[in-house]
């Protein structure tokens, strides 16, 4: 079947519709690794139109753009039935080594990771692709998408259920040449096509970022039994870069030095400490905000930290941080995201009648028995911010102009000790 036997409705010329296949391996102006101008010829000019000459291939994906917005695309032909494979390439040299464009051949959506059912396209392919980007990548440029994304949407095993739309393309990278990637009937799944959060109780952080001109970009951190502080493969899922302005990403807790759009770690055993990267190209003010919080537990606390500013922002209350990056550029020493279990920090009291609370900017300490010893203040991320010494009196109060937010009080004496979090407005 010729792409000239279907009802696209394009118009070749260079100032309108565009449609191409792109070759990992294919040489042209210099490169390995190439876009094909299907409609308008490979200069581009529109003097050598290639629809007539080009085979549908079926599991291959296509990129077409239309200078009209909403037109009606009509295709024909018959439907498969069985299964069908992509041949993906691997070139040394290549201007995106590694990287193919496949597409859903079926009529039917796809279960593309292991939410979504047991036997799904990561699952099925994970042995064919690269142990960094164990994931699918479908590109978004949707207005509706919040921030106007242009970038790609990641699909990883740490996601909730997801699913691929009939004809819907996108790349996947591959560790060897000549790899195959299947599209099993067994993939098929009448289900909704919408990016959903399912409800599989799995502890899900979205961190999200806007800057200048509502570029927008997120990463999940997903909580997973099973999985390491270091490399899981199709849990963890690098970052597939496609906004020349914007690209937020995470290191590995047990960092291997790369960029991570998905990272998958095992369960609230420990605290983490997770480093974050963006590339600003765009100087401006910033915004970093929770997009989404599913299933975190309440004693777990979630702090972001500029390590520039000195400023600790508790993402459970506070929700954003705002922020200036003055110079384009990559930023992958200044931002960590905590992560920590604050369990036992209200439990009941060891020393008899004490309490620490707060009021205005006056911590107060009421201490009946009138014990001594000393007092520490820390944020949720642990970091000492004042301490001074219990001294006897059965109510003391100290001044913490300095301090907002939430912190932990720790009160130590020969009799004991006393944990309690406050809150410092």
């Amino acid at each position: 079947l010729y792409f000239d036997d279907l009802s696209l409705g394009l118009t070749a010329g260079a100032d309108n519709d565009q449609f191409y296949r792109w070759e990992e391996n294919y040489s042209y102006g210099g490169y390995i690794g190439n876009w094909v101008d299907i409609l308008n010829g490979e200069d581009g000019s529109g003097s050598n139109p290639l629809l007539d000459e080009e085979v549908f291939q079926a599991a291959k994906g296509y990129a077409v753009y239309y200078k009209t917005a909403s037109p009606t695309l009509s295709l024909s032909g018959s439907v498969y039935t069985t299964d069908q494979t992509f041949t993906m390439k691997k070139t040394t040299g290549s201007t995106a080594e590694g990287w193919n464009l496949v597409g859903n051949p079926f009529t039917s959506t796809l279960a593309a990771n292991s939410n979504a059912d047991a036997t799904n396209l990561i699952s099925t392919n994970s042995s064919n692709l690269d142990v960094t980007y164990g994931g699918l990548y479908l590109w978004n440029e949707q207005a509706s998408y919040t921030g106007n994304r242009n970038d790609y949407i990641t699909i990883s095993n740490s996601d909730a259920a997801k699913y691929v739309a009939p004809g819907q393309g996108f790349m996947v990278c591959t560790n060897a040449n000549n790899n195959t990637f299947t599209f099993d009937t067994d993939h098929r799944k009448h289900g909704t096509v919408t990016f959903y959060k399912g409800d599989d109780m799995v502890p899900r952080y979205y961190l999200a970022v806007n800057g200048p001109g509502n570029d927008y970009n997120d990463i999940l951190i997903a909580f997973i039994n099973g999985t390491s502080t270091g490399l899981d493969h199709t849990y963890d899922a690098g970052k597939l870069k496609g906004n020349p302005h914007i690209a937020l990403y995470s290191f590995l807790v047990d960092d291997n030095g790369k960029e991570f759009i998905h990272q998958a770690l095992p369960g609230f055993t420990e605290d983490y400490t997770i480093r974050l990267g963006l590339d600003a190209n765009l100087t401006g003010e910033y915004v970093f905000s929770t997009e989404s919080m599913e299933n975190i537990p309440d004693q777990i606390a979630v702090i972001l930290e500029d390590t520039e500013l000195g400023i600790y922002t508790d993402m459970r209350s506070t929700g954003n941080y705002v922020f200036t990056v003055p110079f384009e550029g990559s930023i992958t020493d200044r931002f960590y995201l905590h992560f920590k279990n604050t369990t036992g920090i209200s439990e009941p009291a060891l020393l008899s009648g004490v309490q620490a609370y707060s009021a205005g900017k006056v911590l107060y300490i009421q201490n009946p028995e009138a014990y001594t010893g000393t007092v520490k203040i820390t944020d949720l991320a642990g970091r000492e911010m004042m301490n001074f010494s219990l001294n006897g009196d059965v109510s003391q109060k100290h001044e913490v102009s300095g301090l907002s937010g939430i912190y932990i009080v720790n009160i130590k004496t020969n009799r004991g000790s006393y944990n309690s979090k406050v809150l410092i407005k």
